[in-house]
């Protein structure tokens, strides 16, 4: 069992309170794995973010395109994970498609403290959004998703990388409010009607781990999104790393 990190506060960003006063870096946060926000320059490219391995693969808009940077010296108002001094989680793996949010839903169910999940899977169809305009104009994004969510885009057959996290019911009695504030929030364009509350970052792979060889160093990853419970996992295989905590900074 692990305890999950949060790293700076997710209101920034929902906030539309993006300044370089809240910019740390992402190295600080001593993160192994890890979804949020990052910026390798300032907050008017901020985008979406994923750590795997301690290091950041940011996606941003600029100029009406899709921009992607990868490295250690990435700058974040957010990120949630699982520290590089945690063990290793339980190797599991999927042969039969679901909903992302059905998986979450079964896996809750066995640990009612929560877990992280990260894998490598192949999807039937990866239903997922990502931030078009930088939060840095004091308004709540979630209350004018037009203006700063993109459109859904649904990809079939897409390989992805996905880290995740899901805290439970059972769990949200253990743990402030306050604190799971910092990271969970129900994007608009999420269809989830389940009980538990959960943050999905991915992004584009180049192909599937094989379970047996499960080394993220290995293969090339691309753009990052925001990843939306409807999406439907085809196969893969993935880490589970049961929470016993949560530690906030």
């Amino acid at each position: 069992m692990v305890k999950l990190k949060i790293f700076g506060n997710v209101k920034n960003v929902l906030n539309g309170n993006i300044t370089e006063a809240v910019l740390r870096p992402a190295k600080e946060s001593r993160l192994r794995f890890a979804l949020g926000a990052g910026t390798f320059s300032d907050g008017q490219h901020l985008g979406e973010t994923l750590v795997i391995e301690q290091n950041c693969h940011v996606s941003w808009v600029q100029k009406s395109h899709l921009q992607n940077g990868s490295g250690l010296n990435a700058k974040t108002p957010f990120l949630m994970g699982i520290d590089r001094d945690e063990p290793m989680g339980l190797l599991n793996s999927l042969n039969r498609e679901t909903a992302l949010e059905s998986l979450y839903g079964e896996w809750a169910k066995k640990h009612p403290m929560g877990f992280a999940l990260l894998g490598s899977f192949r999807m039937k169809e990866w239903s997922c959004t990502y931030l078009k305009k930088p939060p840095i104009f004091q308004e709540n994004i979630n209350q004018h998703h037009d203006a700063y969510w993109a459109k859904v885009e649904n990809h079939s057959n897409a390989f992805i990388c996905l880290f995740g996290v899901v805290i439970p019911p059972t769990a949200e009695k253990n743990f402030p409010k306050s604190t799971l504030e910092k990271a969970f929030y129900k994007n608009p364009q999420d269809s989830s009607q389940a009980p538990f509350q959960s943050h999905t970052h991915a992004a584009f792979a180049d192909r599937l781990l094989k379970s047996d060889s499960f080394l993220f160093r290995d293969f090339k990853i691309g753009s990052v999104r925001h990843t939306l419970t409807q999406s439907i996992l085809h196969e893969g295989s993935f880490v589970l790393f049961p929470l016993q905590g949560i530690e906030s900074n």
